[in-house]
């Protein structure tokens, strides 16, 4: 994933890439509701709370999902429907879908992030894009919960780039909307 950096001495001698393995891809409605138009309320991590359905680990022991049904509904809901929804009309998702050279499957791309980031970040700041900072932390914070329920057999290279990603879109909105760090020191 080129949003992470690779160790000088990497056994593994560069940047490993994130294989494409979206079934379909993300339908451009609101990151919050997709998984009602999906069919698969179960997987919010709240469940048995908002639905009174079961928590997902018991769903998935009563119903599992296969680690490749699993890794397909996750990347593309939670790597680029969380793109789409903080970025919206400023990038196309087809730019994050690429061929290597080197492998012959298609792969998933994060080399233009950080120029869309950016681009969004002054356009938030200058109040060309209405968004509020409460949606942007509460599509992060499902995120993040829903990743954490992605047991060990989930493709640790998906999960890292969900995951970087969600890094890099968290830094963008606390710049965006001027929240301080907390983990400095004064």
């Amino acid at each position: 994933m080129e949003l992470l950096p690779t160790p000088m001495d990497s056994l593994h001698g560069g940047s490993k890439t994130v294989p494409y393995v979206c079934k379909k891809f993300y339908d451009g409605g609101p990151f919050l509701t997709y998984l009602v138009r999906e069919g698969k309320p179960h997987v919010l991590p709240a469940t048995s709370i908002t639905t009174g359905q079961l928590p997902y680990w018991q769903y998935e022991k009563l119903h599992p999902t296969s680690k490749e049904e699993l890794e397909s509904f996750f990347q593309t809901w939670l790597f680029f429907g969380l793109i789409h929804e903080m970025l919206g009309d400023l990038c196309n998702l087809d730019n994050f879908i690429v061929t290597s050279a080197s492998v012959t499957d298609k792969v998933a791309s994060s080399s233009k992030l950080i120029a869309v980031v950016e681009t969004w970040v002054r356009q938030v700041e200058e109040g060309q894009i209405i968004t509020t900072y409460e949606h942007v932390a509460e599509c992060l914070r499902l995120a993040y919960a829903t990743l954490r329920a992605a047991g060990p057999p989930f493709d640790h290279q998906i999960k890292l780039s969900i995951a970087s990603t969600g890094e890099v879109l968290v830094y963008a909105a606390n710049k965006a909307f001027h929240i301080e760090d907390m983990t400095k020191e004064n």
